[in-house]
């Protein structure tokens, strides 16, 4: 099993952001009246925090059948055999972000989460095994 511990750098901006939303939650709770307003602002900064906690990732733990993310409080799992394809970003500055596109079946027909196609995964699939066949994709 490989275990890849995440940067200090890129850790320190979605933790100070996720302190000072869950500090400005508690504030708008503790010293306005309960109302609407004050309970839709928290709302919205909740929603913001949970941008800045998927940010948060702490190490990333890949062995032969799975790739774990490990956050302070949660885990997320990913079952290898279960992503359809992975595209990589930012080479060239020598810190690159891959994403993993996984596989979802939805009333019998496989299709890729995150990706909204015209055709189904098998057509795909079955177009792109196709030497001769131009398709463009979305």
């Amino acid at each position: 099993m490989k275990i890849y511990k995440g940067k200090t750098e890129s850790i320190k901006g979605p933790i100070i952001a996720s302190a000072a939303f869950a500090l400005m939650i508690a504030v708008i709770l503790y010293f306005f009246k309960i109302g609407f307003g004050s309970v839709a602002a928290s709302l919205f900064l909740f929603f913001l925090f949970s941008f800045s906690y998927k940010g948060i990732v702490l190490k990333i733990k890949i062995d032969g059948k799975k790739i774990v993310v490990v956050r302070p409080f949660t885990r997320s799992s990913v079952i290898i055999d279960n992503i359809a394809f992975c595209a990589v970003h930012g080479i060239d500055e020598g810190a690159a972000l891959i994403y993993a596109f996984t596989k979802k079946r939805y009333k019998g027909i496989i299709s890729v989460k995150g990706v909204r196609p015209k055709l189904p995964f098998q057509e795909i699939i079955r177009l792109i095994v196709k030497e001769e066949s131009k398709t463009e994709l979305d």
